[in-house]
């Protein structure tokens, strides 16, 4: 949803200037033409086509363009700072083992937390650091040694 803040944004706030620009500049390859604010825009014609109410266009969007640009600059602006918010907040978490409060344990607390795992627990963390679940075969105890193996290899001592 922020990127799309972000693409509305950039729309509202460069379309009417683009418009405007164009049409400015299309008026230099029609020497007869004149338009603006003070009238209707009269002469414009390139290759015998008529781009009067190009002009015309050009002339409205050139006058929309001073609220359009700051107000597409200021829902960019809030698209962007979303985007930056939702990245906090779904910043991935260091490897490790977290009590029920989110608090990452240290590996001493972690170690000893692993003693209280159950057969799914412990898979579900030698799967989080890329080792095989145990089978049913090995014995409980044997599946918390190799969990707390892994931890120990993936996080530094607290030593």
């Amino acid at each position: 949803m922020p990127r799309r803040i972000v693409i509305a944004g950039l729309l509202i706030g460069l379309v009417c200037p683009a418009i405007a620009a164009a049409g400015l500049w299309s008026m230099h390859f029609t020497p007869g033409c004149t338009g603006g604010s003070s009238g209707p825009a009269s002469g414009c014609y390139l290759v015998g086509v008529n781009f009067n109410w190009f002009v015309q266009l050009a002339t409205l969007a050139f006058l929309a363009s001073f609220f359009t640009a700051p107000v597409g600059a200021l829902v960019t602006l809030c698209g962007v700072v979303m985007l930056l918010l939702n990245a906090r907040k779904h910043r991935p978490h260091p490897y490790g083992i977290y009590d029920s409060q989110g608090i990452l344990l240290s590996p001493s607390e972690a170690a000893s937390a692993i003693n209280q795992f159950d057969r799914e627990a412990c898979n579900a963390l030698l799967r989080k650091f890329g080792q095989a679940p145990s089978s049913e075969a090995e014995s409980l105890n044997a599946a918390r040694l190799r969990c707390r193996g892994a931890l120990n290899a993936a996080l530094p001592s607290d030593a």
